[in-house]
């Protein structure tokens, strides 16, 4: 007698989702399999290739935050030094203007804008 072949036993998940749909629909049609099962088939092979493509959407979106973090980390750092610069020529500026003042004897005093 004759057993009745579940979906699992006709197709693994890999060949599911591996197969051209061209070539999963020609096995189906030589492995006879009937109409409801065949849309079976094709709507559990979407749910996978969608559940795959949210899986690989989700690591992509992680690797990019995570990428974003390092760049944002990293001008943050070049933020500060270029702060910290600015002090530092801001300082400079005003002793060698008062270096100026102080050569020419003058009590004139020297617009600073910072």
């Amino acid at each position: 007698m004759a057993t009745k072949r579940t979906i699992d036993q006709m197709l693994s998940e890999a060949d599911i989702t591996g197969l051209d749909i061209k070539e999963l629909n020609k096995k189906l049609k030589e492995d006879r399999v009937p109409k409801c099962e065949q849309q079976h088939i094709k709507k559990q092979r979407r749910r996978i290739k969608m559940k795959t493509y949210r899986k690989d959407s989700r690591q992509r979106k992680a690797k990019e935050y995570e990428s974003l973090e390092h760049e944002r980390a990293r001008l943050a750092a070049i933020l500060a030094t270029l702060q910290h610069e600015v002090v530092q020529l801001r300082d400079r500026r005003s002793a060698i203007m008062h270096q100026i003042m102080d050569v020419e004897g003058s009590d004139e005093e020297f617009l600073i804008v910072d």
